[in-house]
């Protein structure tokens, strides 16, 4: 009589533990069993239901980064903008953890890129929360914008509104155009059109609506003979946008050394009134390390501080630039500087990789700052990397 009821307590145990045919099609995923997972489809399966956590399969896939999965899936024609209750899409979950594969594999499928999630935070703002600078550069080429979410720290706010304010300049978007043919003319490097233009009365100073003129939206291209046109017809080389920025500062921000010697041949000021609206911070935000040490030689000052207090050293730090960090360092600069509330390039680097989580983009900077004699006020240990801890608490 016990064995029978033991064998009834595991029957029935078993029936409560047996997994729905929606939990064995994700099993089966996970095992890359897709003749399985091929089955449970043909036999009428659901393979875009809500399952764990409230979530996709492909939502699923694309957290746990399986980009043949996720390819697989929208092969088997899942919705790429499904959300979830959090209005998180697919292009979302691979923002958090900065796959630029799968992302690349949703927009082609079609996902769409700024879809906004329940705080109106846009795939590329949370790749640029979460540290993943590479794919925040991917996502912002394929046209991503930030819309209405916010940013983690200040100092990603003032790497990317300066950035996406040039993005925006550059797409026609009705509210910063007044769409005239001039200005489109230019921006698609037109340069007959732009000439007949210029000789029919249109002015070398035309802008948007924030003040992104002719000559700023030239520096785009990938030539100078629409710049160096819009100069011979009198651009004003010194006029500013509505945020403060400088043809110096797009040139620079484009890497386009040939315009940057144009223009700081005439004369143009190099520095802005604060860092943030130099051209030294223009090609450090575009990457442009040889547009960097150009203008260091030409007077550059690598000590200027941001609105905030804000170093291009802390800039540096934070995000892991180690080329930048190497240039800073060849100018003779202190590594001790604080920001204008204490922080130094070692808490601007903790804080940075506490993002980002990428180990190897970050022991070798703290490295070197570490070996500046730079010192910290937020405990190291907030990372959790043993690596990165001992090298930050090293006493040589």
């Amino acid at each position: 009589m016990k064995i029978i009821a033991v064998c009834f307590l595991l029957l029935l145990s078993a029936a409560f533990l047996s997994a729905t045919p929606q939990e064995d099609f994700l099993t089966a995923l996970r095992e890359s069993r897709m003749s399985d997972a091929g089955l449970f489809i043909r036999n009428g399966g659901n393979h875009d239901i809500y399952m764990e956590d409230g979530k996709t399969p492909l939502m699923i896939m694309c957290q746990e980064q399986r980009s043949p999965l996720v390819r697989w899936l929208l092969q088997q024609g899942v919705d790429p903008d499904k959300s979830d209750s959090d209005q998180l899409t697919a292009l979302m979950y691979s923002a958090v953890t900065g796959n630029r594969d799968i992302a690349q594999i949703l927009l082609l499928a079609g996902a769409e890129i700024n879809r906004q999630d329940s705080f109106g935070n846009t795939a590329i703002q949370i790749a640029i929360n979460n540290g993943h600078w590479e794919l925040a550069d991917y996502l912002e080429a394929q046209g991503g914008k930030i819309m209405g979410g916010y940013f983690e720290y200040p100092v990603l706010s003032e790497i990317w509104t300066r950035r996406q304010h040039y993005q925006e300049a550059l797409s026609l978007l009705e509210k910063r155009w007044p769409q005239t043919p001039f200005l489109q003319s230019v921006r698609d490097g037109d340069y007959i059109r732009v000439a007949d233009m210029l000789k029919n009365g249109s002015s070398p100073d035309a802008a948007d609506t924030e003040g992104v003129t002719a000559l700023m939206m030239s520096c785009s291209l990938e030539d100078s003979y629409i710049s160096n046109l819009l100069l011979e017809q009198g651009a004003d080389i010194n006029r500013y946008d509505d945020m403060g920025l400088s043809s110096l500062w797009y040139a620079s921000f484009m890497g386009r050394s040939d315009l940057v010697e144009r223009f700081m041949s005439e004369g143009v000021a190099i520095n802005g009134e604060f860092l943030e609206n130099s051209a030294l911070f223009a090609a450090f935000a575009g990457k442009r390390y040889d547009v960097m040490s150009l203008l260091l030689m030409n007077g550059a000052d690598p000590d200027q501080g941001g609105r905030l207090g804000t170093k291009l050293l802390h800039y540096a730090a934070f995000t892991g630039d180690m080329r930048t960090l190497r240039i800073l360092d060849e100018t003779g600069i202190s590594f001790l500087m604080k920001d204008a509330d204490g922080h130094t390039a070692l808490d601007y680097l903790i804080q940075g990789y506490n993002l980002s989580e990428i180990e190897e983009g970050y022991l070798e900077p703290a490295r070197l700052i570490k070996n500046k004699k730079a010192t910290y006020t937020i405990d190291p240990d907030i990372t959790e990397n043993v690596k990165l801890i001992k090298i930050l608490t090293s006493p040589w």
